[in-house]
């Protein structure tokens, strides 16, 4: 069984704990789903420290030989989850070279999470983009302050368009903030290499409109003749669905890296916001697999927004205070409820 198969027969079978109300924290209070739960792994979890419990997302069973004695069919569970998931962190023979070193001013404004996914997201659209004789554009779409684009410029020295409907004038200072940091060791041609459209792009946009929007000018066309790579970081929802279905339909566009998010925002209904439902899952494959069953809904897609690994390096008293206040929360809305 392939790993996209062994997947969806994990969320068939489970579908009691990620579906809503079950995913979501206050109603498996309100809702007293508790009693879903298997007795003996409840029975299991009833032993576990408060740490344990914590832990328990980001712990894999040959980490647990200290734990109680775990029941086979949680043990089973928890092996496929992880057998099943993708890969985290970095291969063994990755070279931590940030390309921003060049150009400290580049990372103005970068959290280190931005940071770290700009270092590895950027060499990444280059190694696309040297698959393609001659230079492309690459089209930033939700570029937002412009972190991406402006390392994709002025550290890999691509042309860059980037397309946002709320911080294009953010991103342009920061640009100009940039560009007098770098202006007397560079080139002076590397400055118009990057621009930004402001521009909400619409999902009934046309090939034609879109190529028009980016490739502003007659000379960049000509130099170019649109050979357009399609990048996105944190592209939201539908966004990314979109980018992916004007990849496969538009000639000029040669390549796509995208970095997805917020999968819950990716609209069901028909008739929301004149969205086809077609947009997830976009496979085929997936699609015949799930046989249209609803096996999976908006707090399913939440839930797989969630990274156990972020809180992994918070501190046990921060984690207390955090489940606490949200016991607390469910235990106010019961005692609304039955009022």
């Amino acid at each position: 069984r392939n790993p996209t198969e062994e997947c969806i027969e994990i969320i068939k079978e489970h579908k009691w704990l990620h579906t809503s109300p079950s995913c979501d924290l206050n109603n498996f209070f309100i809702e007293n789903l508790w009693d879903l739960v298997p007795d003996d792994w409840k029975q299991w979890f009833e032993r576990l420290s408060e740490e344990q419990l914590f832990d328990l997302p980001i712990t894999s069973p040959d980490e647990m030989w200290d734990w109680p004695h775990m029941p086979s069919s949680l043990f089973s569970f928890i092996e496929r989850c992880h057998a099943a998931s993708l890969r985290r962190g970095l291969p063994a023979d990755y070279r931590d070279v940030s390309p921003l070193m060049c150009h400290q001013a580049i990372m103005r404004g970068m959290s280190p999470k931005k940071l770290h996914e700009v270092e590895r997201l950027a060499p990444l659209i280059q190694e696309v983009a040297s698959r393609f004789d001659g230079d492309c554009l690459v089209v930033d779409v939700g570029s937002g302050e412009g972190y991406l684009s402006s390392v994709l410029a002025y550290s890999y020295g691509m042309h860059v368009t980037g397309i946002d409907s709320t911080f294009t004038a953010n991103a342009e200072k920061r640009k100009d903030a940039i560009w007098k940091h770098i202006e007397k060791t560079e080139p002076a041609h590397l400055r118009d290499q990057l621009r930004f459209v402001d521009r909400f792009l619409d999902t009934d946009i046309t090939d034609s409109d879109f190529l028009k929007m980016v490739s502003h000018l007659e000379q960049v066309q000509l130099e170019f003749n649109l050979k357009i790579i399609l990048v996105g970081l944190h592209t939201c929802g539908a966004l990314a669905c979109f980018m992916l279905k004007m990849f496969s339909r538009c000639q000029s566009i040669m390549g796509f890296v995208g970095a997805g998010c917020c999968y819950h925002r990716v609209p069901y209904d028909p008739s929301d916001l004149g969205i086809p439902r077609d947009l997830f899952p976009m496979s085929n494959h997936v699609t015949q697999l799930l046989k249209n069953e609803r096996t999976m809904d908006v707090q399913s897609l939440f839930l797989a927004c969630e990274s156990p690994q972020s809180r992994s390096n918070r501190s046990f008293q921060d984690k207390q205070y955090s489940s606490r206040r949200r016991f607390y929360r469910s235990l106010l809305e019961v005692a609304f409820r039955s009022a």
